[in-house]
């Protein structure tokens, strides 16, 4: 079966999608669609947007917490764990939890995956992705500024996809009690952003 990514033809510049990542607004920003990968050149220009990981952590707990789908989820995981993990009464309690799961048994949904794990193509149905293979990487902060300069093409951002300010306020009152576990979960992220982003 021919792979799909996302690409736009008109600036050949090819994205490496990663949830939690400003995926929705680049999609628009940049204007790329799917594409089979045997229809495009083979010379292309690819980008894929970093993140800082207890950034991304944050979001992707806060994301869980608030619009929890099964269709993202990568392994069994019962309904009453699920309850359990995202309990909006007692936020860090249920990172406390979200982080006890991760650590016991992996990461179960495709917002809490490691970064790098899609970079690598692992876990991902569209590309056959390469890290070697990406020209550009760019930080997730850059999306907050008005314009973004990509390869000689300036867009306008547009950084959408905010999530619940209440939530996401308290959880970040309590991340800092997690901090050191959150790195360990995501240590090949540390080195991969250190590396690409400073």
């Amino acid at each position: 079966m021919d792979k799909v990514t996302l690409y736009n033809s008109n600036t050949n510049l090819e994205y490496y999608h990663i949830p939690k990542n400003g995926m929705t607004s680049l999609i628009k920003t940049l204007n790329v669609k799917w594409e089979y990968i045997s229809e495009i050149p083979k010379e292309r220009t690819t980008l894929a947007v970093l993140r800082e990981p207890i950034s991304r952590f944050m979001s992707s707990f806060n994301h869980l917490l608030n619009r929890r789908n099964r269709e993202h989820i990568i392994r069994d995981i019962s309904e009453e764990k699920l309850n359990k993990i995202f309990n909006k009464q007692n936020i860090k309690q249920s990172i406390e939890n979200y982080i006890s799961e991760i650590e016991e048994n992996g990461f179960f949904d495709h917002h809490n995956l490691p970064q790098i794990n899609y970079l690598n193509g692992e876990h991902d149905l569209h590309s056959n992705r390469k890290i070697s293979d990406i020209n550009i990487f760019i930080d997730f902060e850059l999306l907050k500024d008005k314009t973004l300069n990509i390869d000689g093409n300036v867009y306008n951002t547009r950084y959408l996809n905010s999530s619940n300010s209440i939530t996401k306020d308290k959880v970040k009152q309590e991340i800092n009690y997690f901090t050191d576990r959150i790195i360990k979960l995501y240590e090949e992220d540390y080195i991969l952003y250190k590396n690409k982003i400073g």
